[in-house]
């Protein structure tokens, strides 16, 4: 079970995390410095994908820096998020799970993102 909720005295139901709420204060650390590697990755994807696609160095630097706020925007507003959910309430066994699911819509999202005109 996701233990997701955690049942109360009075037979209610309150989304808590799994570990307490001591335990928020290592997720935001692990969220920030996942956060910290994001310009790289982006930099890493346009780059590589304007190269496997023909487009000399310069181009892919140029594309890079026109879509880097959009990405990173759309980086910041989608993986925190997403890692406080799966750091916070997510059993270990379906982190994995989770991540893929998300990364599939992340994935969509930066083709769309690349492919723009």
């Amino acid at each position: 079970c996701m233990h997701l909720f955690q049942r109360r005295k009075r037979g209610r139901y309150k989304l808590t995390p799994r570990k307490g709420l001591g335990h928020i204060k290592v997720v935001i650390i692990k969220v920030t410095i996942d956060q910290l590697f994001a310009p790289f990755f982006g930099c890493w994807y346009f780059m590589t994908m304007g190269l496997l696609q023909g487009h000399t160095v310069a181009a892919s630097w140029k594309e890079f820096k026109e879509k880097f706020p959009e990405y990173f925007l759309a980086e910041l507003t989608v993986w925190p998020a997403a890692q406080m959910v799966n750091f916070l309430f997510l059993a270990p066994r379906y982190r994995v799970l989770f991540v893929n699911v998300v990364t599939l819509g992340w994935n969509i999202y930066l083709s769309y993102l690349k492919h723009r005109s």
